[in-house]
């Protein structure tokens, strides 16, 4: 079956972050990243920088935007979708073009990645030198996280309500399971428990990983302070390459869920857990952390970087076109760190011509709007299913077709109308409720200014 989400029986929290992801995957930044992370102000939108000390790197004069990762975001989000929702799209392209969209799954390990560099670029120096305001980094992590994170909880709300939609999403799940699954999606622990996270709004249990990842960062920036050269560097991310790709390895020879194949549709209880829980995620944002750092030791300067990024992505397709030969928990697992991080590295360093296109101001602007293409994507697609009528063919080229392009319009819209406007008021709210505890200094001792995150 497809990678869709949005049918009963589909497989269930594969990923769509941004970050970064994010990731803010990603967004972000991706990741994914979002999806999986990015910064509030996009990859490479620089706040002011931390003062500099000899050795240390950037400085308030090289900090700059890297509008070539944010335009990658991008891209990594759009992956996502044509994974889920996109194999209609492709049913005539070569086999290779099509196992590379059935692998969408890796662009929320690039959100991990990205989100560890851009945070690091930005924070890290503060929080070696434990000059790191935790708790208006914490505000401006969460601030941009959480908004888009809650509407596309509430516009689900609906679909848990009306029975004739409940199936859809929670099959025959009671009201009471429906509340504690909400309850954790709200705070951001459905991916401890990977069960819950198969529920709500599914591509968000990499939005709970960077929130472990943020609350992580200061103490793991401490850790990796003595880890400066370029050699300890890579070794430390040789390491984490390792240890993510261990964890993989050991699911694959002690195969605690039993025997058969493996696939992104196998199911399992210790497959899930492998595959969202936040601790076995983080090897890959701690490789983009050491990744920034390394980004750092160079004063973040510009020049070069083309050629290692076009060879990346060369690297990364045709890994992905020979997927089906590889090891399913491990290409999903971090598999590719290499190859992201050279990717980041170089589109950081500019990119060369593709850094160039990557940094065009569409792109930038879609690029900023990823995290509301990955964090709404499954709330949107159920709502199309619903208004779509029962005589829409839901599997057609069509169908998917008119989602992808809505779907790209209305997180531009998403991100332009609500997820900015909300973190301008949000924020500087939630950073006065937390100074409010804040003891005040002496008579005629200024307070400490709050770093902008």
């Amino acid at each position: 079956m497809e990678g869709d989400l949005w049918r009963g029986g589909c497989s269930h929290g594969e990923e769509a972050s941004e970050e970064g992801g994010f990731h803010d995957a990603a967004r972000t930044e991706g990741g994914p990243h979002r999806i999986l992370d990015s910064d509030r102000y996009g990859p490479g939108r620089c706040p002011p920088p931390w003062p500099s000390l000899p050795g240390q790197g950037v400085n308030a004069t090289a900090a700059r935007r890297l509008d070539a990762l944010t335009g990658a975001r991008f891209f990594a989000a759009f992956h996502v979708l044509l994974f889920h929702y996109g194999g209609p799209l492709l049913a005539a392209a070569p086999r290779w073009a099509d196992r590379v969209r059935d692998c969408g799954y890796v662009a929320v390990s690039f959100f991990f990645v990205l989100s560890g560099f851009v945070i690091a670029y930005h924070h890290a120096a503060d929080a070696e030198r434990r000059a790191l305001d935790v708790r208006a980094f914490w505000v401006s992590r969460l601030s941009r996280i959480y908004p888009l994170h809650a509407v596309g909880l509430l516009v689900m709300v609906p679909l848990a309500i009306r029975d004739e939609w409940n199936a859809r999403v929670f099959g025959s799940a009671s009201l009471l399971a429906k509340g504690v699954t909400l309850a954790a999606h709200a705070s951001f622990t459905q991916g401890w428990v990977p069960q819950l996270a198969m529920s709500w709004n599914l591509p968000a249990w990499s939005v709970c990983a960077e929130a472990f990842f943020y609350a992580a960062f200061p103490l793991l920036a401490v850790q990796l302070a003595r880890v400066r050269s370029q050699r300890q560097l890579f070794a430390a991310m040789a390491a984490l390459w390792f240890v993510s790709l261990a964890i993989a390895a050991a699911y694959l020879m002690v195969r605690p869920d039993g025997a058969g194949p493996l696939a992104r549709h196998t199911s399992g209880r210790w497959l899930e857990a492998l595959k969202y829980n936040p601790l076995v995620r983080l090897p890959e944002f701690a490789f983009g952390v050491c990744l920034g750092k390394l980004f750092r030791l160079g004063d973040g300067a510009r020049g070069g970087g083309g050629i290692l990024a076009v060879l990346a992505t060369i690297g990364i397709v045709a890994a992905l076109a020979a997927s089906s030969w590889l090891p399913y928990p491990l290409l999903h697992n971090g598999l590719l760190l290499p190859l992201f991080g050279a990717l980041v590295f170089g589109l950081a360093k500019g990119g060369g011509a593709l850094g160039r296109v990557l940094a065009a101001r569409p792109l930038v602007l879609l690029g900023d709007a990823s995290y509301a293409l990955y964090i709404l994507q499954f709330p949107l697609m159920l709502w199309a299913t619903v208004l779509a009528g029962a005589g829409v063919n839901l599997d057609g080229a069509p169908f998917r077709a008119a989602y992808l392009l809505a779907a790209v319009a209305l997180s531009v819209a998403a991100h332009l109308a609500l997820e900015r406007p909300i973190q301008r008021r949000l924020r500087p709210w939630l950073l006065a409720q937390v100074r409010r505890g804040t003891p005040r200094p002496a008579s005629g001792t200024p307070l400490p200014a709050i770093p902008r995150a």
